[in-house]
């Protein structure tokens, strides 16, 4: 089958081009022919199948409407644009666009979430679109940071705390760094590092720490867990199961609007807390077993082929009802 992907911007540190190529890199290991494109007009009249990844921007309208036009199947990934907080954000030129991105979701042949939550974000927003399948990314397996050469300066009494992401309300950063005054940690927030630079940090630091408000996946958590790192992370975001397979904490508190600042504070110190009084071994243990949940749940050629599978199960009747 030939496949072309759509996306709104390429960068390689962005989460939905990340998304994307995974899944492309993966369709090809299955033996689609595959190609990724920002608009090509050529591409998707010569695909079989066209997956748009993302929301708000042209190259996305345009591409669910060449699709449409040349009548091929059509998956819409949104990663996440309809949850009701980020629709908060620039709230203005989104109600303008609003009708476009729910013209584009109803003309999808399947829409793909990557959590349940983004299932009732996505029906919330557009109530008519046919099917949805609950498909997360897979992650790669890359070495373990112990194997990894990690500079001396990294061996310190206190633990380090790896925050990867923007700087953005949503993500919690200031709430992370209000909780963490005065603990024995030391955090390493950074924005956009990929490649070696982003491995650095990975094997320098004792846990990751993912403090959002609100998230549909959170891909960097897939990805500390690949490497071996237990996590700390929100119940806003849908890796609460790392309490379930001790690979983590969880901060609670955060998935209900209404709750005040001050008590999310407190809850995630308290999750913080936690982390640094785990000796090291028993942290290298909780991350032993977050690689196993990954490669066993989360691995790219199992997220693959989910998708392409509910596709084909749109056009038969025990498909109607995907969720």
């Amino acid at each position: 089958m030939r496949i072309v992907h759509v996306l709104a911007g390429r960068q390689a540190w962005n989460g939905i081009a990340v998304l994307a190529k995974g899944f492309a890199h993966a369709q090809e290991a299955l033996g689609h022919s595959v190609r990724l494109v920002r608009f090509s007009p050529g591409a998707i009249a010569a695909a079989d199948l066209v997956q748009v990844h993302g929301s708000w921007t042209w190259p996305v309208w345009a591409g669910v409407l060449l699709a449409v036009l040349f009548r091929k199947k059509l998956i819409v990934t949104p990663s996440g644009s309809y949850d009701p907080v980020r629709l908060a954000y620039h709230a203005w030129k989104k109600r303008l666009a609003a009708p476009v991105d729910r013209w584009c979701l109803r003309r999808a042949d399947l829409v793909q979430a990557t959590s349940a939550a983004e299932v009732a974000w996505i029906r919330a927003f557009e109530p008519r679109v046919k099917h949805i399948a609950v498909v997360p990314p897979g992650q790669d397996l890359p070495p373990l940071p112990s194997a990894l050469p990690v500079p001396s300066a990294t061996v310190r009494a206190q633990k380090r705390l790896l925050y990867l992401g923007r700087r953005h309300p949503l993500k919690g950063l200031d709430l992370l760094e209000e909780a963490a005054r005065g603990l024995p940690l030391e955090l390493d927030i950074q924005s956009a590092v990929f490649g070696a630079e982003k491995e650095a940090h990975f094997a320098a630091c004792d846990a990751l720490c993912l403090p959002s408000l609100s998230e549909n996946f959170g891909l960097v958590v897939a990805e500390a867990l690949a490497r071996g790192k237990p996590v700390v992370v929100t119940d806003a975001t849908p890796w609460e199961g790392v309490e379930a397979h001790r690979c983590g904490w969880c901060a609670r508190g955060f998935a209900a609007p209404e709750t005040p600042r001050p008590a999310r504070v407190e809850s995630l110190r308290r999750a913080l807390a936690a982390f640094c009084e785990t000796p090291r071994t028993a942290c290298a243990a909780m991350g032993a077993r977050g690689r196993v949940w990954i490669c066993r749940d989360f691995a790219w050629a199992r997220a693959a082929r989910k998708l392409l599978r509910a596709l084909a199960q749109t056009t038969s009747p025990e498909g109607q009802k995907m969720v």
